[in-house]
C-alpha cells in the first residue's frame, strides 16, 4: 500500500470514531428527552491505481554477410552469364567489405567463370584471349590468398599469357620469312616459339586454338630448318629436325598438308654408290656447343633447352650434383622441381659423356637456353 492510500485509510478511521462518539451522544440525548441530528459519515472503497504495464520493443535481426540480398542476386547473374550486373552488384559490396573472405571467394568466382566463358567462345582468336586474361587477373587481384580460385586464376592467366606470346611470336616468324629475312633471325624466333608451344601444349594440349598455331607453326620451322640445311655443313642434323618437328605437327593435327609434305621433303635421299665396294666409314666430327641463355621465362624451379644444328637423339640434360636430369626429345628437354638457388648443368651425349662447351652452364629457375651445335 502507498503513501496516498495509506492517508486515506487513516482519515476514513478518524471518520467511523467521530461517527461512533455522535451516535453514543445523541443516544444520550433521547434518554434526555431532545432531539437532535445525526451526522452519517458514507465511508468511500478503498481503490489502487492498476500498475503500468511495459511493453516489448522491437529486436534488430542480424544478416550474414554471405546470405546478404547482393551477394544472391549477384550468384543468380553469375549463373545466368550476366558477368556485368553480377561484377557491378560485387563492386558496391567489395567497397565495403573487402576484407571479407566470402566477398573475395564470390569475386573471384564470378572473374573466374567470366574468363573461361570468353576463352570457350575465342576459337584461339587471341584478341578475345587478351579479353579472357584481363578477367583472370582481376579475379586475382581480389582472390583470397591460398584459395582454390587464386589458384586456378593463375593457372589460367599462365596459359593465356603464353598462347599470347606464341601468337605474337607466330606472327612475328611469318613477317620475316615474307621479308625473307635472314634464315639465322629466323630460327632464332623459330626456336623460341618451338619452345612456348611445346610448353603450352604440355600444360593442356586442347587449348583453344592451339591445334592450328602448334600445326602451323611447327610446318614452317621444319621448312627453315629444310632451307637452312642447304646452306649448312650440318646438312643431315637439320633435316633431321625439320622431320621431327613437322612429325610433331602430325601427331597434334594428322591432316595437316603442309606437315605432311615438309615430314616428306626432310627425309634424306639415298645416294647410289658408284662402286659395290663399301666407303670407309668417315671419322665423326667432334661437336661443339655453344650455350646461350635467350630469356627467364620458363616456370618458377623449371627451365629448358633446345638443341639447334645437330640432332639431340639420345642426349640428355643433367644438374650437376643433384640426382636430376631429364631426356632430350625432338631436340628439347626440361627439368622442373629445381631449388631456388643458383646451380649448373650438363648437356650429355647418348654414352652419357658431357658435349664440349655444354658442361657446367649456369642457371636459375626461369631460365631458357638455346645450344647451337657447330
Amino acid at each position: 500500500m502507498n503513501r496516498s492510500l495509506a492517508t486515506k485509510y487513516t482519515i476514513s478511521l478518524l471518520c467511523l470514531g467521530l461517527a461512533l462518539t455522535l451516535t453514543a451522544c445523541g443516544a444520550n440525548n433521547a434518554r434526555q428527552g431532545s432531539v437532535q441530528e445525526v451526522a452519517t459519515i458514507t465511508s468511500v472503497p478503498l481503490t489502487e491505481t492498476p500498475a503500468l504495464q511495459v511493453t516489448s520493443t522491437a529486436v534488430a535481426t542480424i544478416v550474414l554477410i554471405e546470405d546478404s540480398q547482393e551477394l544472391h542476386e549477384a550468384r543468380k547473374y553469375t549463373e545466368q552469364g550476366n558477368f556485368d550486373m553480377a561484377v557491378n552488384l560485387l563492386n558496391r559490396v567489395y567497397a565495403v567489405y573487402r576484407d571479407e573472405p566470402v566477398v573475395q571467394k564470390q569475386f573471384a568466382h564470378t572473374y573466374l567463370t567470366w574468363g573461361k566463358q570468353l576463352l570457350d567462345e575465342s576459337k584461339g582468336e587471341p584478341s578475345k584471349i587478351v579479353t579472357a586474361l584481363d578477367k583472370f587477373t582481376s579475379g586475382l587481384a581480389v582472390a583470397p590468398s591460398g584459395g582454390s580460385e587464386r589458384e586456378a586464376l593463375q593457372r589460367e592467366a599462365e596459359l593465356a599469357q603464353l598462347y599470347i606470346t606464341a601468337s605474337k611470336q607466330w606472327e612475328q616468324l611469318q613477317k620475316l620469312q615474307s621479308d625473307e629475312a635472314d634464315l639465322q633471325e629466323q630460327l632464332s624466333l623459330a626456336d623460341q616459339l618451338l619452345v612456348g608451344l611445346d610448353k603450352l601444349r604440355e600444360l593442356r594440349s586442347d587449348y583453344p586454338g592451339l591445334k592450328a598455331i602448334y600445326s602451323d607453326g611447327m610446318a614452317t620451322i621444319g621448312q627453315i630448318y629444310m632451307a637452312e640445311s642447304a646452306k649448312s655443313d650440318n646438312r643431315v642434323a637439320l633435316l633431321q629436325q625439320a622431320e621431327q618437328v613437322c612429325g610433331r605437327a602430325l601427331e597434334l593435327n594428322p591432316s595437316h598438308s603442309a606437315a605432311s609434305e615438309c615430314q616428306q621433303q626432310a627425309k634424306p635421299t639415298p645416294t647410289p654408290q658408284a662402286t659395290p665396294t663399301r666407303p670407309p666409314e668417315p671419322t665423326p666430327r667432334p661437336i661443339r656447343l655453344v650455350v646461350v641463355k635467350i630469356n627467364s621465362d620458363d616456370s618458377p624451379g623449371c627451365i629448358s633447352i633446345g638443341v639447334r644444328n645437330h640432332s639431340a637423339a639420345g642426349w640428355s640434360l643433367t644438374i650437376d650434383g643433384l640426382r636430376m636430369g631429364a631426356t632430350f626429345g625432338g631436340g628439347n628437354a626440361r627439368i622442373c622441381g629445381l631449388p631456388d638457388h643458383d646451380f649448373t648443368f650438363t648437356i650429355r651425349n647418348a654414352a652419357g659423356n658431357p658435349i664440349q662447351g655444354g658442361s657446367g652452364i649456369p642457371a636459375r629457375g626461369r631460365d631458357i637456353f638455346i645450344a647451337t651445335a657447330q
